[in-house]
Order: structure tokens, then C-alpha cells, then sequence
């Protein structure tokens, strides 16, 4: 089984983001995943894309393609988005976009230095990065929500992105 290639630029999407998580082991990738499928069953026409650093087994890939998941995996984009998963290549993929539904984070995160997304990198880390994210709040369906599931992401990122994306 391989990820599907072909994803729908206007198809409402939601998009499940998996980042690091050495300490956490592979409970973020979980999460994301059940949360996929529950958001497949209750909206079976929209779209799921998964954004992992995970190298995913066949046994994960199999899953995926019983539940009919839509995925992309940055480290293998054809479009070189994601080289290194950083705000500025997480950003500029989402914008593609027109129909945003959710933004899911799921792994580490703290108060100062945001969400990690890989190593060295962060989502939400500068004043400079919060005006780059805000750019997103057009590529938002109205009834469109964010998942941060991180430590302390509810501090600043989360009333942050909320008054930014009016959501």
C-alpha cells in the first residue's frame, strides 16, 4: 500500500500534523490516527491528510487504506514542501488549500517556544512566525477548528491563533 498522491487543493480537508515526540514515544501518532478515523466516519466526503515525520510500516500503511485514509508524508512530497517540517513549509503547503475544516497538532509543545514540528524547528516560536500562520485565516472553512494537543499549548498559541483565524 502507498500514500494516496493525489490530494483535491478545494476538497474540504482536514489535516492531522504528527510531530516529534521521542519522550511521548508513538502516543501523538496514535492519537492523530484514531482522530482520523473518527473524523472519517462522521464526514466519510471530506478529506484526511496525515503530516508525519513517522516512517509508517506496512501494517500502519494497510490501516490506513482499510480506513481510507488520505495521507502525504513531507519527507517524500514530490513538491519538496516539506524538506524540513518548519512553519514557513507547513504554511506554505496548507495554503494550498482552500477549504481548511481542522488544523490538528499533535506532540510537544511548551509556552515560550510553541509547537515542536522537527528538530530544531517550532510553530509559533517569534512574533515574526505568528504574522506568517496568520496568513491561513482565508484558507478556513466558517465552521473550521484547531486541535493543539501539546503541553501548555493553550497558554499563548492557542488564544493567539484563535484571535488571528477568527476561530
Amino acid at each position: 500500500s502507498e500514500p494516496k498522491e493525489s490530494l483535491e487543493v478545494s476538497r474540504p480537508t482536514h489535516f492531522l500534523v504528527v510531530t516529534e515526540g521521542q519522550e511521548l514515544a508513538n502516543l501523538p501518532y496514535e492519537t492523530a490516527l484514531t482522530q482520523a478515523k473518527f473524523i472519517k466516519n462522521q464526514y466519510p466526503q471530506d478529506q484526511i491528510v496525515f503530516i508525519s515525520e513517522f516512517e509508517f510500516k506496512n501494517q500502519t500503511l494497510n490501516q490506513m487504506q482499510l480506513w481510507n485514509l488520505d495521507m502525504v508524508f513531507y519527507s517524500r512530497d514530490p513538491y519538496n514542501y516539506f524538506s524540513l517540517l518548519s512553519t514557513p513549509s507547513l504554511v506554505r503547503y496548507l495554503r494550498m488549500f482552500t477549504k481548511i475544516k481542522s488544523l490538528q497538532l499533535y506532540g510537544h509543545a511548551n509556552i515560550p517556544t510553541g509547537a515542536r514540528l522537527h528538530e530544531g524547528f517550532r510553530f509559533g516560536q517569534s512574533e515574526e512566525e505568528y504574522v506568517y500562520i496568520a496568513q491561513l485565516k482565508r484558507n478556513f472553512t466558517p465552521d473550521a477548528y484547531v486541535i493543539l494537543s501539546g503541553c501548555n499549548s493553550g497558554w499563548i498559541m492557542a488564544v493567539r491563533l484563535s484571535k488571528d483565524w477568527g476561530i
